[in-house]
């Protein structure tokens, strides 16, 4: 067995695992072949020593449910009512405080009544709301609702349900009235889907895919249509349907709701879409609650619009590149646009390789950057750390201003100006730009 047919076959019997494990242990496997290869053995030598990989595949899985399971109890628990709790109290000091220091008529020029920080922790109370971020754990309070975030572990609580996310599993409560809080009826159950769809792409210039709360998956392959995988397990009271509609030159994938109300729990289902590498169209995501995976693709105009999901993508080319989330992280790595648009209310970034245009404007979440090349890159958060990392051909004139934060340069700039907020600087001859606005947070150069 070769190294290809190797990681295929292991790549399908790890299906119903979370994508970032599954692309983790691929990853692994890949890097093991690469390192025998380096020293001579032939890939049906090294696909040997690694093992069968359904018994390899069987074995990650069998321990990763073991260890959930050992801690499901405690983590529900934890993430679930603990943060409800502490959002409550929250919000209950929030109207108060508020209430208190509007009648004091005062506020700062940033629209922040208080703004705390002390190596990386944050404390900040404005007029956009709460936000407290000790290390790993950050509670944000605004107009939109609450989100709880405990290292890999999330709750967001909004007028579109409750959300609980951990590094294993994730639950949505989406309802109106006071079911929203989990007084309704659950009648949850374990369900399981294994459904393939395909359609032709002859002709076809718009692909859009969408989903409710499952993870959406979408890979390049050499094909001449698409195909459709819906599958895994989850713990519900209701089962999207899997709807694919072809109309003229559009193809819309869509997971849909027999109901408005719905609870999940423990849900490993995944939404895979694997299209041909031949297609250069438009392409078009959204999932409401859930992650979006998206790897190899080019495209003429890419989107993705997220309520409460992360987002990783790599390897994408387009004319136009935009992402729009309101809570949830971030990993995009080697883009490829003539511009690339980022808008996102809550969630950390880390941008690496990126190519184009870029503008970013965040309310709240750090900002880590490595690599970037382009002519204009235009950076504007509300509250969080800005931290960019230059290659050795770093050719920017820098600009920018902080309401609360430092500026802290790297060895190879020349500093024109860092004081009293504002700062600009020079790297290599200054032919490209970089215009930095935050309110909140450091900006640092490496």
């Amino acid at each position: 067995m070769n190294k290809k047919e190797y990681l295929a076959k292991l790549r399908m019997y790890l299906q119903g695992l979370p994508i970032s494990e599954l692309e983790d242990i691929i990853s692994d496997y890949e890097e093991h072949f690469n390192i025998g290869i380096s020293k001579g053995k032939s890939e049906e030598e090294i696909s040997k020593e690694l093992g069968d990989p359904k018994e390899v595949a069987l074995s990650y899985k069998s321990t990763i449910e073991t260890n959930y399971e050992e801690n499901r109890q405690e983590r529900r628990s934890r993430t679930n009512w603990l943060a409800i709790i502490v959002g409550t109290v929250l919000i209950v000091f929030a109207i108060s405080f508020l209430s208190f220091i509007r009648d004091l008529n005062y506020s700062r020029s940033d629209g922040s009544f208080v703004n705390v920080k002390s190596n990386g922790d944050l404390v900040r109370i404005g007029t956009k709301g709460i936000e407290v971020k000790d290390g790993d754990d950050h509670v944000s309070i605004g107009w939109d609702g609450i989100k709880v975030k405990d290292g890999t572990d999330e709750v967001s609580i909004g007028w579109d349900g409750i959300k609980i996310k951990d590094s294993e599993s994730s639950t949505s409560r989406s309802s109106s009235g006071w079911s929203f809080f989990g007084l309704g009826p659950g009648d949850l159950k374990w369900e399981e889907v294994n459904e393939e769809k395909l359609a032709k792409i002859e002709g076809v210039k718009n692909i859009s895919i969408s989903s409710p709360f499952v993870d959406i998956k979408v890979i390049t392959e050499d094909r001449n249509d698409v195909r459709i995988h819906y599958h895994g397990r989850m713990k519900t009271n209701v089962v999207p349907e899997l709807i694919v509609d072809k109309k003229n030159k559009d193809i819309d994938i869509k997971l849909e709701l027999p109901r408005k109300s719905y609870s999940v729990n423990n849900s490993t289902v995944v939404l895979e879409v694997f299209i041909p590498k031949s297609f250069d169209g438009n392409l078009n995501s959204y999932a409401s609650s859930g992650d979006i995976y998206m790897k190899n693709i080019v495209g003429e105009n890419i989107s993705f619009n997220t309520s409460s999901g992360d987002l990783i993508l790599e390897n994408l080319e387009g004319k136009t590149i935009s992402i729009t989330t309101s809570s949830g992280d971030m990993s995009l790595s080697k883009l490829v646009g003539d511009t690339i648009n980022i808008h996102t209310s809550s969630g950390d970034m880390k941008l690496k390789d990126l190519v184009g245009k870029l503008t970013v404007n965040t309310s709240s979440g750090d900002l880590n950057l490595q690599n970037i090349t382009s002519e204009e890159i235009l950076l504007s958060t509300s509250s969080g750390d800005i931290s960019f990392k230059l290659d050795d051909k770093a050719d920017f004139k820098i600009k920018g201003s902080s309401s609360s934060g430092d500026f802290i340069p790297n060895g190879r700039m020349k500093v024109e100006e860092n004081h009293k907020g504002r700062f600009s600087a020079t790297v290599g001859n200054g032919q490209n730009s970089i215009e930095i606005k935050t309110s909140s947070g450091d900006v640092i150069f490496k």
